[in-house]
């Protein structure tokens, strides 16, 4: 088995780079790969042609081709936002290979009766099979990598081979995360979420260690089988956060006319849900509502994946399942079907009056209209969006990046797994984009004409409710953080979501 000592996480990758990098010695040669203007335009002529153990650089670029490696070589992209495969890669027997910093659609990554191979910094990313399969082969280390959205497994480990992970995200895949059969493997600080399998599956030929790997919200369980204990650590639990009191000036002089108009408004302290209702989580409270006299369960709402926010969730079942999750934990409900507060909402469609409410006191309820866009401007002033003014863009980590649809450029094939962009200043996630959020608030478009200066929950009746924050499917402008769209309450679309929030001090 590939032993790393007591290191743990990306140091031990470095570690083994090292030693593998040293075991190649000086490489003979350095070959460039570009669409014009380098030695080679095709990749995989590049690897037919080089000597062993040169380096093949692959400029920024999309190849539309499939690789077959079977001499010792590296094969170095610019990054995995630049350095973009269109087909697989096959590590064929042989020996001492190094892949880093390409993006890798198509079929993934095979590695066959090989040994010494590292595969380091790389997205595979929707997979027609398992993002990444290691039959036979030793010394393999894959780190510093994102397996995601694969129709397969994520990382598929067989045959006797042994395997180091490291400093992985492997998610939103539509088996296990990472499955051994009769094999071998360390695990280090691997984030392992969504995956329609377990997070985590041996079988009794297999052998794990490692530590520090967190292993959440997937479907059949985040271990399975021979794994030991010690493996993962505790998983994460839906954060909030808190949103001092204060006055901001709500509405937008630049939007449309039911931005307008601008006005003070003061809002009360509170907490609120650094991320969209996942459909894990959505699932977890169903489940216990629909045996605890709820009209819901987690039949109802769909997703991308357990890590993506859930849809297709009305906005009455939603207020349901807010109370449901409240009585989950303990918490007084705030949703009653009358203004007595005595029977707690928990069956039907009623169209709730504002007080209906318990607003202090009690457990989880949905936002405000002022509470939304308070929270969602992060502290700034006179901000579009939730970091600033800066136009959205479509990558994830950009201190500006969004799930949105930029005329067809930002790939509208609906939504991204929770948490994937910046936070904004309050530390809340997906404030601009993903999907939009049902708020408490019925809609008019004149109200901010009327509202009161003082913690307003919206007109009394309506016949829609608001929705904030834009989302896969709307552009940029709709993104806003002033912007208001509403819906009927029975509305339930594949780009509609929720999050919670809860009185301070309760």
């Amino acid at each position: 088995m590939l032993k790393i000592g007591k290191l743990a996480g990306f140091g031990a990758v470095l570690v083994l780079l090292t030693l593998t990098a040293g075991s190649i010695g000086t490489a003979q040669k350095v070959i460039t790969v570009c669409p014009s203007g380098c030695d080679y335009t095709s990749i995989q002529a590049a690897i037919l042609a080089a000597p062993e153990n040169s380096t093949i650089q692959v400029k920024t670029g999309t190849y539309q081709e499939s690789l077959t490696i079977t001499k010792p070589l590296s094969l170095v992209g610019e990054g995995p936002d630049k350095t973009i495969i269109q087909g697989g890669i096959i590590i064929l027997a042989t020996e001492i290979v190094n892949i880093t910093g390409f993006m890798v659609n198509g079929q993934g990554i095979q590695v066959q009766a090989s040994q010494t191979v590292s595969l380091l910094n790389n997205l595979i990313d929707q997979s027609m099979s398992n993002g990444i399969l290691i039959v036979n082969s030793a010394k393999v280390t894959v780190g510093v990598s994102t397996i995601q959205n694969s129709k397969g497994l994520g990382i598929v480990i067989v045959q006797g081979s042994m395997v180091f992970i490291s400093d992985n995200t492997i998610r939103s895949n539509g088996g296990h995360g990472i499955s051994l059969v009769a094999s071998q493997a360390d695990l280090y600080g691997n984030m392992i979420r969504g995956n329609r399998g377990c997070g985590i599956s041996a079988d009794s030929a297999s052998q794990l260690s490692g530590g520090g790997n967190i292993v959440y919200w997937n479907l059949r369980g985040d271990v399975c089988g021979n794994v030991p204990s010690g493996l993962i650590v505790e998983a994460p639990q839906p954060e909030m956060a808190f949103i001092p009191a204060g006055s901001f000036q709500m509405g937008d002089y630049s939007g449309y006319d039911d931005e307008k108009p601008v006005h003070t408004v003061f809002v009360s302290a509170f907490f609120m849900d650094k991320f969209e209702v996942t459909k894990a989580l959505w699932d977890e409270v169903a489940s216990w509502a629909q045996t605890n006299g709820y009209d819901i369960g987690p039949g109802i709402g769909s997703e991308h994946g357990l890590d993506h926010p859930v849809t297709i969730v009305s906005w009455y079942t939603v207020v349901k399942w807010a109370n449901a999750r409240s009585e989950k934990e303990g918490l007084t409900p705030c949703y009653y079907t009358d203004s007595s507060l005595k029977t707690v909402y928990r069956r039907g469609e009623i169209d709730l009056s504002n007080d209906a409410v318990k607003w202090s006191g009690c457990g989880y309820r949905l936002p405000t209209e002022a509470e939304w866009e308070k929270a969602a401007r992060g502290g700034l002033v006179h901000n579009n969006y939730p970091w600033g003014n800066e136009d959205p863009v479509c990558v994830a980590g950009a201190r500006n990046g969004a799930r949105f649809d930029d005329n067809n450029r930002c790939d509208r094939i609906g939504t991204a797994p929770v948490g994937m962009y910046s936070a904004n200043g309050y530390g809340l996630y997906d404030m601009a984009g993903n999907v939009e959020e049902w708020v408490w608030d019925w809609y008019h478009p004149h109200y901010y004409s009327s509202s009161p200066g003082s913690d307003p929950r919206g007109p009394d009746s309506g016949s829609a409710r608001v929705l904030r924050g834009g989302s896969w499917y709307h552009s940029a402008r709709g993104c806003r953080v002033s912007v208001r769209h509403q819906e009927v309450p029975h509305a339930n679309y594949n780009y509609i979501g929720f999050r919670l929030v809860r009185p301070a001090g309760q």
